[in-house]
């Protein structure tokens, strides 16, 4: 049997009917639907979602802006073990991704729901310090990667596939520095990265070949403006703009 709610919980209800009323874009009618039939979920559920909500103005935020993750939370509220897998995830999530203006989007919006849902855990003593920790710099590790490769692609479509002299590949490597190096990363931190590459060479494939250094210098801004860029769904991280790629 369930518990009674209580009027902090139905003002939480209150809360979610007027983002359905008032985003009807966002929260359509087939996510209004479901929330509606999972009642049971919702009853067993809503105690620790509003908890969370009234701890982490994050939380509530995201919760606002993604509608998707509204109905997981009604379903069930995020555990440990849902903060995993990132790179398979987000290797999914971008396969399809046609444009850089989708990968903005995308990135954005992954970034914040995993953090809101470890943002639940701490909230909720899921999870001790140092595990959030270490979960939020996967996190990082994981959508840094995520977007160089797909940046890398797009990038060697358009100016060849860089090549040593000798013809062997050349990816841009990336050195996680300070809190990110040492696995410390917090809900607030920004990152320090060093973008370097193996050889000199150019590219080949295209048209017209690109010396090495051209080419990662114009990865790696492409890669601190899908990181640092503010759109309408924030940005993935503060990116420091000093940290250029030199070779």
């Amino acid at each position: 049997m369930s518990m009674p709610i209580t009027p902090f919980e139905n003002m939480l209800t209150q809360f979610a009917t007027q983002l359905i009323e008032h985003y009807p874009e966002q929260y359509n009618q087939a996510i209004y639907s479901q929330i509606q039939q999972d009642k049971e979920n919702i009853e067993s559920n809503i105690g620790r979602i509003a908890q969370a909500v009234a701890m982490s103005e994050f939380v509530a935020e995201t919760l606002q802006k993604q509608p998707h993750f509204l109905h997981q939370c009604w379903q069930q509220t995020p555990v440990p073990s849902d903060c995993e897998r990132y790179s398979e995830r987000l290797s999914e999530l971008l396969a399809t991704t046609e444009n850089e203006e989708q990968l903005y989007k995308l990135l954005r919006q992954f970034r914040n729901c995993e953090m809101a849902k470890l943002s639940f855990c701490q909230t909720l003593n899921l999870a001790t310090v140092e595990e959030i920790f270490i979960r939020l710099s996967q996190l990082a590790e994981a959508l840094i990667i995520a977007a160089r490769d797909w940046l890398y692609r797009q990038a060697c479509a358009e100016m060849g596939t860089p090549k040593d002299r000798e013809g062997n590949i050349q990816q841009l490597y990336i050195l996680g520095m300070g809190k990110l190096g040492g696995f410390e990363l917090n809900f607030s931190s920004d990152i320090d990265l060093i973008f370097t590459y193996p050889a000199n060479g150019e590219t080949d494939g295209a048209r017209r070949a690109v010396d090495n250094a051209k080419f990662f210098t114009r990865l790696g801004q492409r890669l601190i403006n899908a990181l640092d860029k503010y759109t309408p769904d924030g940005f993935v991280y503060r990116t420091d703009m000093r940290l250029r790629p030199f070779g």
